[in-house]
């Protein structure tokens, strides 16, 4: 078992950990205390579920997977709503969406190798 932080799943959610920190500064005042709290709690709990699933036996970790891919699909839908709104400026949003690329095909990766290596064989 490799150390959670030494992943490349790990470092790309801490870009994103650091995407999110630089982009709720500029949100406008009312729209920063309903969202900021909900952005940064949902990029850090993608920073648990790999831990989580890190330390999971190989069949316990595609469910652990699939939360992550739940919660960054949620984290890819509120910032699809505040660029629409206007509310993240579109330059912030289109420097999230490689990131956020990047760390669904990473976990699905992750996921597949599980579940290969847990099927019986034909």
């Amino acid at each position: 078992m490799a150390i959670h932080s030494s992943t490349e799943i790990y470092g790309t959610v801490e870009d994103l950990q650091d995407f999110v920190g630089r982009a709720v500064v500029d949100l406008r005042r009312d729209v920063k205390t309903a969202y900021a709290p909900a952005l940064i709690y949902g990029v850090h709990s993608l920073g648990a579920l790999i831990l989580r699933a890190n330390k999971a036996r190989d069949a316990g970790k595609a469910p652990i997977i699939d939360l992550l891919l739940e919660e960054l699909e949620v984290l890819q839908s509120m910032l699809r709503m505040l660029k629409k709104r206007g509310w993240l400026p579109y330059r912030a949003y289109e420097e999230s969406v490689p990131i956020t690329v990047s760390i669904s095909k990473q976990a699905t990766k992750w996921k597949n190798h599980y579940l290969l290596e847990s099927s019986p064989a034909a």
